[in-house]
């Protein structure tokens, strides 16, 4: 918010506008693997103030090569840590099955400077496909 007959600075100014971050797999994803970063659906950015707020839409091409009754999941890393546990997840029953599956994030970064979000998924019978891919919109503190 800006009071009147308030000196406006450009790093406010340029605050007030959201940042988008994009990344697309580089490459698959094994099968049996375990909160492994899926390859190249990562962003590295940077704020300038704590509190800033993010919101992420991951989405993962899960891709089936054997029959299985087990989950395949995936979620997002925070600077090296799970902020919550929301996850995306696929259970198929037959080889030739494949889906893209998403999920929303949004959280609070407590501290201004370099910032990473990681991919990660765990797989049971099915790859990881390189149609999977991450957005990242952050909102800075004005």
């Amino acid at each position: 918010m800006f009071l009147a007959g308030e000196t406006i600075t450009a790093g406010r100014l340029n605050r007030l506008q959201p940042r988008q971050y994009f990344a697309q797999a580089s490459g698959t994803l094994p099968a049996s693997q375990t909160s492994v970063d899926i390859p190249g659906v990562t962003v590295t950015f940077t704020t300038e103030q704590p509190n800033a707020i993010y919101t992420a839409h991951l989405a993962v091409d899960f891709d089936w090569n054997a029959n299985t009754n087990s989950l395949s999941s995936s979620r997002i890393k925070v600077d090296g840590t799970f902020p919550i546990n929301l996850f995306s997840v696929a259970q198929m029953q037959t080889t030739t099955d494949r889906a893209t599956n998403g999920q929303n994030y949004r959280g609070v970064l407590g501290s201004a400077g370099s910032h990473t979000i990681t991919a990660v998924a765990t797989t049971d019978t099915n790859i990881i496909n390189s149609y999977s891919s991450l957005l990242v919109v952050v909102y800075e503190v004005v």
